[in-house]
């Protein structure tokens, strides 16, 4: 059955700029991480660490992944920066201006143990129909949509999104995850470069617990000139389970916890009884 979400054909060639339509995107050069034509690397963690300092915050059990050639999907249309203007009659200190004008960073946390090691074959933004498989996946579909920001709130062109997460069942795609039936139709991981305006936007379910963890979907952010990607995770807003949570719990301070919350509302205009998830990743 074919996947309805993938409705515009990009490439991202080794030796080229990607194109879709009469549009071109830039190649993605990085040292270290993506390079045409070769493996880049992404280290792993134990998905229960406390973060180390960012240096050091891939730290573990090495893994080897393909340069991505995922097909892009056209992002949204850049948001007006109106908050800006607010500020705008209203008595504040240079302090004050540079603090509402500046959104906070998306901070780095561990990229845990289930990293994909297997990025062959279906591996687009639309993880909840595999091609070849006779049903969708389990569980609600979430659109997760958002930008990739520099620290000044500007788009990132250029930028390419990963996400991976456990199926409804609980289980990861990976051969090291704990004994159990995984759902063939949840293709549990994605990718997807941003288009002009930095956005971009994934289908996927509304991620569920397993034993030790509170609902989370985890993120790598490439771009190009950054010798490192930023890896984080976002947590479901309201979920109980999220103060019992070693991960979730290493981020003291509350704008960092406010960046990587998910507020999910119903989207039933994007798709009937879908959620929809808004979350731009601000790179510090």
């Amino acid at each position: 059955m074919p996947k309805p979400f993938r409705s515009h054909a990009c490439s991202a060639l080794p030796d080229a700029p990607g194109r879709c339509g009469n549009r071109s995107l830039p190649r993605v050069t990085l040292a270290g991480w993506f390079r045409p034509g070769e493996a880049h690397t992404l280290r792993s963690a134990p998905e229960g660490a406390v973060p180390e300092p960012p240096a050091n915050a891939t730290a573990g059990k090495e893994v080897k992944m393909p340069f991505p050639i995922t097909p892009r999907l056209v992002g949204r249309r850049t948001l007006g920066m109106a908050a800006a203007s607010l500020t705008l009659g209203r008595v504040s200190g240079p302090a004050t201006a540079q603090q509402s004008a500046t959104p906070p960073a998306t901070p780095r946390q561990t990229t845990g143990p289930f990293y994909p090691v297997d990025w062959s074959g279906d591996a687009d933004a639309d993880l909840v129909r595999v091609a070849g498989a006779e049903a969708q996946a389990l569980g609600a579909v979430t659109h997760l949509r958002g930008r990739v920001l520099d620290a000044r709130g500007r788009p990132v062109e250029g930028a390419l999104v990963e996400i991976w997460q456990c199926d409804a069942n609980g289980l990861y795609r990976h051969p090291n995850d704990r004994p159990g039936t995984r759902d063939a139709g949840f293709q549990g991981r994605g990718r997807a470069a941003v288009g002009p305006d930095g956005g971009f936007a994934f289908r996927t379910i509304r991620p569920v617990a397993y034993p030790g963890r509170t609902p989370h979907i985890h993120v790598a952010v490439a771009t190009p000139g950054r010798s490192q990607p930023l890896v984080t995770q976002l947590y479901v807003e309201g979920e109980p389970l999220n103060e019992r949570d070693r991960q979730f719990n290493a981020l003291r301070d509350p704008r960092e916890r406010e960046a990587v919350l998910m507020r999910l509302q119903p989207a039933d205009r994007i798709e009937p009884g879908a959620l929809l998830a808004t979350r731009d990743i601000v790179l510090g």
